[in-house]
């Protein structure tokens, strides 16, 4: 086929009426054109009694285990769902339409099967969870009889998914523009209506594409599992994770972001026996690090395992890596059972996020949702180290420093010096990040010279004496000169002030002890100044 066919997509819980309705859309078509029913349900068992020379024995027992268990499939069992689908579109009619019943279930499997086909109609079928289980007691349609999941526990389990993993899809295609049509079912409602609501002109159901979701833990882990972009919480900032094995989940993380592809992600862990799947050569002081420093604010790169997508390291050799501490990430990390790549949840170059709402501000609701864990307690991104045989590269500075770093190992560290622009060895190291709209600069500095004109903000460290200069406004980032308070305020400080629409906003000098040095790394990648 030359070009994909387009495909109305039947969502709903099992029980809904899908098969009935695909069926009576086979029977009647559509604006003049055949359809075309897949049941996907009714190919696995079908296949499982008569399996077909293309089937390979892996497809088979995956089929096997699908049924047996009453489960979907995982995200690396995709393939049977792609294989099966592609070989039944080759005897297609022209122009027919494509009635999707049962495939995709969830985002990862809409994802990929965009190159088989177009989706231009969601018909959502909704229904209670009584009204789905009297359904199927009443057999509607007649297409479940004898059907071996149908009890009572198997049906509530398979609820409980379609929840999790396939109402999302609901979004998912929202953001894409498809429209969806409401399709409320009762215990006696038929194909014939369903259809006919259908054949009508369909009811965009419209949201609020400002507002997003709110998941918690638990849903966001089943997002992430199936392929989905959720914003979570970290201690540092908030970020923007996918399962780090999923190429397609992690490329939308880039689209999302607007980042390039040589910009490399940060892969984060819940615990060290997840190592040996992101390297095969870690080292004794990359232990050492870990040992003192994780969970926390540590990230380290080390050389890659060949199985880590070349898209998370943007083709590097290394892999950066970090174990979180904030107690919301870990817990989505437990129930994802997954590594998650997830770089700063904002579009890229711009100021990071420390509360859930700057992230809104920042993507809007191109994420598939948020998990709200209150603001960032360090507000500053993670330190990056690269260990190296008798020293360590300092690549981005951080909340844990130079002394600490080499405190730990009793080995020097050394700050990493880019060959070039396009020397990009870990994230956040590119020559201009971090930066807000407004222009800013250091006072005492030409370029503050240059920009002190017009309405001015003040952005401000430690105690305050008598000022020459009239600032339209002020944020004073610690009052005390605490540099941890200074570091935790430094984004949402910035992010507020470059809400005024001002001219410029100058910053007064910040310490180069301690933090103060990562303070002023984002400080002077976000007027672009050298380091």
């Amino acid at each position: 086929m030359t070009t994909k066919p387009n495909a109305i997509l039947l969502l709903g819980p099992t029980g809904a009426g899908k098969t009935p309705l695909g069926e009576t859309a086979q029977m009647l078509g559509l604006d003049g054109k055949p359809c075309r029913h897949f049941d996907f349900g009714s190919h696995l068992r079908s296949m499982r009694q008569h399996p077909p020379d293309h089937v390979s024995a892996e497809a088979r027992k995956i089929i096997h285990e699908v049924l047996e268990q009453s489960r979907l499939l995982e995200p690396h069992e995709d393939f049977v769902a792609c294989e099966i689908l592609e070989q039944w579109l080759q005897n297609l009619p022209a122009e027919a339409i494509i009635i999707l019943n049962g495939l995709p279930r969830t985002i990862a499997q809409a994802t990929k099967l965009e190159k088989l086909l177009h989706v231009r109609l969601v018909a959502q079928l909704t229904a209670d969870d009584d009204t789905i289980l009297a359904r199927i007691r009443q057999n509607s349609g007649g297409d479940r009889t004898h059907r071996e999941d149908d009890d009572t526990a198997a049906v509530t389990k398979r609820l409980a998914a379609y929840r999790e993993r396939t109402m999302p899809l609901v979004k998912h295609y929202q953001l894409q523009g498809v429209p969806i049509q409401a399709c409320p079912i009762d215990c006696n409602t038929s194909p014939e209506q369903l259809w006919q609501t259908i054949s009508a002109q369909p009811e965009i159901v419209t949201t609020d594409q400002t507002k997003p979701t709110f998941f918690t833990p638990s849903e966001a882990a089943r997002i992430l599992q199936s392929g989905g972009v959720v914003a979570v919480p970290t201690e540092t900032v908030y970020g923007l994770a996918a399962d780090a094995g999923n190429i397609s989940a992690v490329e939308r993380i880039f689209s999302i972001k607007q980042r390039p592809a040589n910009d490399p992600l940060i892969v984060h862990i819940y615990e060290t026996s997840q190592i040996d799947k992101l390297t095969q050569d870690w080292s004794e002081t990359a232990e050492i690090l870990a040992r003192q420093f994780w969970p926390g604010p540590l990230t380290i790169v080390v050389p890659k395992h060949p199985d880590v997508p070349d898209i998370v390291t943007a083709q590097l050799p290394t892999v950066a890596i970090r174990m979180p501490a904030h107690p919301v990430m870990r817990e989505i990390l437990r129930l994802c059972s997954c590594p998650l790549a997830a770089p700063s949840a904002n579009r890229f170059g711009a100021v990071s996020p420390t509360t859930a709402q700057h992230v809104t501000d920042s993507l809007g609701c191109g994420p598939d949702g948020i998990v709200d864990g209150g603001p960032c307690n360090i507000g500053l991104e993670s330190t990056i180290v690269m260990p190296a045989e008798d020293k360590i590269w300092l690549l981005r500075p951080g909340v844990i420093t130079e002394s600490e770093l080499a405190a730990a190992t009793q080995r020097p560290v050394m700050r990493y010096q880019p060959n070039s622009q396009q020397d990009i060895p870990a994230p956040g190291t590119t020559p201009k990040h971090y930066a807000p709209k407004t222009p800013i600069a250091f006072i005492g500095t030409p370029q503050a010279t240059e920009l002190s004109h017009g309405r001015i903000a003040h952005l401000a460290f430690g105690p305050q004496q008598v000022q020459q200069h009239t600032y339209h406004t002020e944020i004073n980032l610690s009052t005390s000169g605490d540099l941890a308070e200074a570091a935790q305020h430094l984004y949402e400080a910035l992010r507020s002030l470059d809400q005024l629409g001002l001219d410029a906003i100058l910053i007064d000098p910040i310490p180069t002890t301690g933090i103060g040095q990562a303070i002023n790394d984002r400080l002077r990648r976000a007027t672009c100044q050298s380091t």
